[in-house]
């Protein structure tokens, strides 16, 4: 149940607004009849009361992140810090068929179990990977994924321990809730949104780093790609992924377009166009803009954009999932974003690697809504010259 994609679609401000609104509202509602419903369900032993958490009984960890791929890339220091506090636990983390690959083969879990989908329509088909949960008998589940859904999953798995933020309509839910209304949103990073609820149980968190899977057969045909496309290892080679989910994050195809033509003109780079599934239209645009000829890579499965990433130099593109990806590899990147005064700007969403450069604009928003807004200035009025010369910077310092 996400409220948020309906009041989404809506064209007019003032209406959508009052649906922002309503949609408040209705959460509060949700979890005022729900605390009831539940409190009468335990006096008659339905359910059972929550219990107090005592971290030496905690045994079997489960970690529910089942949506995108850049939650997930920073969701993994919780993955580790988890490990760090239980070192002996069975720790889980549930996935989506989507970003499996980007913790297979993280180190710090057991077990990686993936759901059939997002949303309540998807909890029948997922009924089966509920009863096997159920019979796991996991003693404790940090919720990140705040969507009624994931929460009533989780719930229906029969976790002892919930732990999340309820602020969704699915307080009810938790056996304990966080809440992010007294949170500035914008300045706290998603990474620290994770982490938080492990702290509130009293866990220490030594590490904020990133973590992503890499497969070898996948970084083989990494190398054949360089080599097909005449991709040498003295070759300055920048990736460009163009594309994003969500349209109000683009910089606009044009800048792109320019961008690309001054790398390789004036510091004679090499540029990889990432074109992801929903991103087809974009990259054609930025070819045609160009006066160069980029190597478009399309068509590629997440453990294959990971290899790739990985084997440039320099990664540029907006908040999305390779993104992080790339920040996670720890490959010199660049992020460009809007909404400095919104939980989509780089307080909330930014590249967290040591030398990595976020590059906004502050307009003077005193708040955002990017749903609210009809043509994202923060984005547009981005110069071209702002982010070349921030490439440049970063090419300089590989180069050293």
């Amino acid at each position: 149940m996400d409220l948020r994609k309906y009041t989404g679609q809506i064209k007019s401000r003032p209406i959508r607004r009052l649906a922002r609104l309503m949609r408040k509202i209705a959460f509060h509602v949700m979890n005022f009849f729900g605390a009831i419903l539940f409190f009468l369900l335990r006096l008659v032993r339905i359910i059972p009361f929550p219990q107090n958490l005592e971290k030496d009984k905690i045994h079997k960890i489960l970690i529910a992140r089942p949506d995108m791929i850049g939650d997930v890339v920073l969701a993994t220091p919780l993955i580790k810090a988890c490990r760090d506090n239980f070192p002996d636990a069975h720790i889980a983390m549930l996935v989506s068929e989507l970003t499996k690959d980007l913790v297979l083969k993280n180190p710090y879990l057991d077990e990686v179990i993936v759901t059939k989908g997002i949303g309540i329509k998807n909890l029948i088909r997922d009924r089966d990977t509920i009863k096997s949960i159920r019979k796991e008998r996991f003693d404790l589940a940090f919720v990140l994924f705040s969507a009624f859904s994931c929460n009533l999953f989780v719930f229906l798995s029969g976790v002892t321990h919930r732990i999340g933020y309820g602020d969704r309509g699915s307080k009810f839910l938790l056996t304990k809730s966080l809440s992010r209304d007294d949170l500035q949103l914008d300045i706290v990073h998603n990474i620290d949104l994770n982490l938080n609820l492990l702290k509130a149980i009293g866990g220490k968190v030594e590490s904020k780093q990133l973590y992503v899977s890499v497969y070898g057969e996948s970084e083989a045909r990494a190398s054949s790609f360089f080599q097909e496309h005449g991709l040498g290892v003295s070759d300055m080679v920048v990736l460009i992924h163009p594309g994003s989910r969500k349209k109000y994050q683009r910089w606009p195809v044009s800048s792109f377009s320019k961008l690309a033509d001054r790398l390789i003109d004036e510091l004679k780079a090499k540029i990889i166009l990432l074109s992801g599934p929903l991103d087809g239209e974009v990259v054609k645009s930025v070819v045609s803009q160009m006066r160069n000829y980029p190597v478009v890579a399309s068509g590629l499965g997440l453990r294959d954009a990971i290899s790739l990433i990985k084997k440039c130099d320099l990664y540029i593109g907006h908040s999305t999932g390779t993104t992080h990806i790339a920040d996670a590899l720890g490959k010199t990147a660049i992020m460009i974003m809007g909404f400095l005064k919104s939980w989509d700007g780089p307080g909330a969403w930014g590249l967290t690697h040591h030398g990595s450069i976020n590059v906004f604009k502050d307009i003077g928003c005193p708040y955002c809504v990017p749903s609210e807004c009809r043509n994202y200035p923060c984005l547009s009025e981005i110069k071209v010259e702002e982010v070349f010369d921030a490439a440049k910077q970063q090419i300089d310092k590989i180069k050293k």
